[in-house]
């Protein structure tokens, strides 16, 4: 799938713009929509903008692409930081939001979030707008370049990647792409080479660069603050 280059001094601001109007069709035609979100520390101003918006959130169910295997209220928790910028201030219902489960092992918590989204969305999930961030390595969501969780024909998995600190859970490609819309949020000067090959990627070159495996099932947008053309 082709994808498209956004560029904006703002990427906050032109996010919400997006989230707001994907989200508000879903609702308006299906009566519900499915939101995931992207851990770091890029999405939080829009997280915030979102918190103040109008958008319905009685409506929207919320999950995460992935999560560190951390308890919830660790200081390094992708759900914590999103409940604190995002779902507290926005009022997000109890019953719209799905963390990933913590549990004895990273493996078994990765096959109950495979439930919890089955049961939400059904065996063939379809969300509605997929957040994704893009590290300086190529990795999104939880995929590094050379993961076995790259080949995976689950919708999760489980990682231990040796140069993060902590185990690491994930949405696997096949569950990432299952997508209308997937927006990844790009910023800082760190990201540039990445960038450039993540625009230059196949679906081949996804051990090298993971968000080159990553599709969508009506359109992927990558919206930065970078000049990717300097």
């Amino acid at each position: 799938m082709p994808r498209k280059l956004i560029h904006s001094a703002s990427i906050a601001e032109t996010a919400l713009l997006i989230c707001r109007e994907k989200l508000q069709q879903a609702v308006a035609q299906r009566g519900r929509a499915s939101l995931v979100l992207s851990g770091g520390s890029t999405p939080l101003g829009l997280y915030a903008l979102l918190a103040g918006s109008d958008l319905p959130w009685n409506d929207i169910t919320v999950f995460w692409g992935d999560e560190r295997f951390v308890p919830h209220d660790h200081g390094d928790s992708n759900y914590g930081a999103a409940r604190m910028v995002l779902l507290e201030p926005a009022g997000v219902p109890e019953r719209n939001i799905h963390p990933w489960p913590i549990s004895a092992e990273p493996e078994l918590s990765a096959v109950r979030y495979a439930e919890t989204i089955t049961r939400e969305l059904g065996a063939e999930p379809l969300f509605d707008v997929t957040l994704l961030g893009l590290g300086e390595d190529g990795h999104t969501a939880s995929l590094f370049p050379g993961s076995a969780a790259l080949q995976a024909a689950t919708l999760t998995a489980a990682d231990r990647p040796a140069a993060t600190e902590h185990a690491r859970l994930t949405l696997t490609p096949r569950a990432l792409s299952g997508s209308r819309t997937v927006l990844f949020l790009v910023s800082g000067e760190g990201k540039r080479a990445a960038l450039q090959q993540l625009l230059g990627a196949g679906e081949a070159d996804g051990n090298m660069v993971p968000g080159g495996m990553i599709s969508a099932v009506n359109e992927l947008l990558i919206l930065t603050d970078l000049d990717v053309s300097a």
